[in-house]
Parts: structure tokens; sequence; C-alpha cells
């Protein structure tokens, strides 16, 4: 139903079904690779917060990246095709981004009554309900530290 007053057009909601999302776009849209696609999406959005808090232009990016201009341009407006996630990366990684990669097992089934709890709740809901699941600890981690930034070792910190 459409709402005419005052010169503005106003749908009501109330007339559109809803679904929440997953979490990843490219799965509700039942794309292909769909998480080989959010990897990506989420490489190339950091790509751009970085490119803009360091106030570089197209041109400056493209010669710290090691591409041509129009290629920082697809990247800026979000234009993925043609990159791997290797290749975003090692782009942030020229940009003085350190990359942690971190395979996890899948979250254990719930039973009746569970629930998942965010990571910045848990502590203090695990000491009032201990039954609740916790994620699984991570398998293996990987560290890429960005070039011609120096690596502190655990023991050498403060």
């Amino acid at each position: 139903m459409v709402n005419k007053s005052r010169g503005v057009t106003t749908l009501n909601t109330n007339d559109i079904p809803v679904m929440e999302g997953s979490g990843n776009v490219f799965a509700d849209l039942y794309l292909a690779n769909a998480d080989a696609l959010q990897v990506k999406a989420e490489l190339t959005r950091q790509l751009y917060n970085r490119t803009t808090a360091l106030g570089l232009s197209q041109v400056q990016a493209a010669r710290q990246l090691g591409l041509k201009q129009p290629d920082v341009s697809k990247l800026m407006h979000g234009h993925i095709t043609g990159f791997s996630v290797d290749r975003l990366i090692t782009l942030l990684t020229a940009l003085e981004i350190n990359i942690d990669i971190v395979l996890r097992l899948p979250p254990l089934p719930l039973g009746e009554g569970e629930r998942r709890v965010p990571q910045n709740q848990r502590d203090s809901l695990l000491d009032e309900a201990p039954h609740l699941t916790v994620n699984q600890p991570p398998l293996c981690r990987y560290n890429a530290p960005a070039e011609n930034v120096p690596y502190v070792r655990p023991q050498d910190e403060l």
C-alpha cells in the first residue's frame, strides 16, 4: 500500500516480506563460490579503507601497489573480478597491513535449549551458565607480516 501525503510517496513496509540474511549476501543471492566472494569483498573493503586512511589518490595507490590506475579504480568501486584472494592479500601487505588467517572447525551442532553467545559476552555468561556452547579454538594461525614493518616476537614485547 502506498501512502501519498504532502507530495511524498512512501511504501507501507508491512506489505513487503522480509527475511533475515545469513551474513553473506552472496549466499543469500545463491551465487556459486559465495564464501570466496565474501572473502574477496572484505579484503577489497579493507584495501579501500587503508587507501582512504593513507590519503592516497588512485594514481599514488597504483604506484604503491604496482597496479595501473584503472585497476585501482575498479577495486575502489568494489569490482573484484580478476583479483584472487592471494593477490588481494599481497596488495594489503603492500599497504602495510598485517594479515592473520585463522582456521577453525565448524561449530558443534546445538542441542535442545542451547544457544550461541557473542565472544564479547562469553566470559560473563559462562560464569553464570557454564552449559553454553563455546566455539572451537583455532586449528592453526598464520600471520603474514607486512613488508618493512618490524616484527616483535612475543618475548620482546614490554
